[in-house]
């Protein structure tokens, strides 16, 4: 059986705020002058999450810059190595304004996004997730909301080979995604299933118009495999605030995209009249999760996914409240106005750049793609439906 060593990395949006115990300990401190950490020294207590005074936004944007330093400097003290520059593989922090901190249940929360490096399926990846939430364990608390979700960006092969898709590889995650779709949107969680930031790819249009299908906020988004990072990333998972949620999401993304590349017989499958289903679905990203190396064996995913499909499959799709759609749309907007994205500067996507050396020039990834594939069955070409990824050349 062939073992596939894929590339990826995650994205955790989440809501945090100081304990209360260690925050009455913090202001007994900095009351009595006693020395604190610097990363302390000017935590604003008054301001909240609340505010709808303009002139106070500035402290709310400079409160959670204190937090995001704050656990910037919890997760150096456990070995994490923290964002320098664009080509370093370490954790990044940042703000993520689509979050809604009013929605949370206490008026101290701060939104943030927190970006994994590029991570090997044979490296010991579940330990350093377990040391991300290690290092917030004592100080941190974090809460989520049905805004929040878990997204994992992947490529396939090695570090040390450079990460580009090729058109068999993409047809064959594209036919996946058509194909179990609708298993995908029943397992999920209600707010996940028609969510205005994961849309199934098949509700935008029927035939799956390729036109249609260059959009990012898809259960699957296959924007960046032409620029950027080349990933595709799975979008569909809702939140996670531990370890044990954030490592079973992954598990779960790393096994589909092996299953889509490996285990499911897409040329059996072409003229099939019925799709997928949820058990069907879970068996096949077993078996796709068999197919990765031994640190990437996830203990408990079967029984989780199980738990999935019983808890969610009969439950009818939950739209974000309408000033949460009012927000989703003017942040889409805006990002689409600037060149901004979750690919874009301020959120690098959690995964590995093309690895180049001096006097050498990465193929792009364009190169490998066969016209049949870019003119068919390629995010952002003109024509084609969703049958011609299997297309003979």
């Amino acid at each position: 059986m062939s073992i596939l060593t894929p590339v990826f990395g995650f994205e955790l949006e989440f809501f945090v705020r100081l304990k209360d115990s260690f925050k009455e300990d913090l202001k007994k401190r900095l009351e009595a002058k006693e020395n604190v950490p610097a990363e302390y020294r000017s935590w604003n207590f008054e301001i909240t999450n609340r505010e709808t005074d303009h002139a106070k936004h500035d402290a709310q944007d400079s409160q959670r810059k204190r937090m995001r330093d704050l656990l910037k400097e919890l997760m150096k003290q456990r070995g994490l190595k923290i964002y320098v520059n664009q080509n370093e593989d370490s954790w990044q922090v940042t703000d993520e304004p689509a979050l809604s901190e009013d929605k949370t249940d206490k008026n101290d929360y701060w939104r943030v996004e927190i970006i994994s490096p590029a991570l090997g399926s044979n490296e010991n990846w579940q330990e350093q997730v377990h040391n991300l939430f290690k290092a917030f364990s004592e100080q941190i608390e974090i809460t989520t909301t049905k805004g929040c979700s878990h997204h994992v960006h992947v490529t396939p092969g090695t570090k040390l080979d450079h990460p580009w898709f090729v058109a068999e590889q993409l047809a064959k995650i594209y036919c996946g995604v058509m194909y179990w779709e609708n298993a995908l949107f029943k397992v999920m969680p209600p707010y996940r299933k028609r969510n205005t930031w994961c849309r199934p790819l098949a509700e935008l249009d029927p035939k799956y118009s390729t036109r249609r299908s260059n959009e990012k906020y898809t259960s699957t988004n296959f924007t960046n495999v032409l620029k950027g990072c080349g990933t595709v990333e799975f979008r569909r998972q809702g939140w996670a605030k531990t370890a044990d949620q954030t490592i079973k999401q992954v598990g779960h993304a790393l096994g589909q995209f092996t299953a889509f590349l490996v285990h499911c017989k897409w040329q059996e499958l072409k003229n099939t009249k019925s799709i997928g289903t949820p058990a069907q679905y879970i068996e096949a990203v077993l078996e796709g999760m068999r197919r990765l190396p031994a640190n990437s064996q996830v203990a408990g995913l079967k029984e989780w996914l199980h738990a999935l499909d019983t808890d969610n499959s009969t439950k009818d799709a939950e739209e974000l409240v309408p000033d949460e759609l009012a927000r989703a749309a003017e942040i889409k907007k805006n990002r689409l106005f600037d060149g901004t994205s979750f690919a874009g500067p301020q959120s690098r996507p959690a995964t590995p750049t093309t690895p180049t050396t001096p006097g050498h020039t990465v193929p792009q990834p364009q190169s490998a793609l066969p016209s049949k594939i870019v003119s068919t069955a390629w995010p952002g070409s003109d024509t084609g439906p969703y049958e011609n990824p299997w297309a003979e050349e």
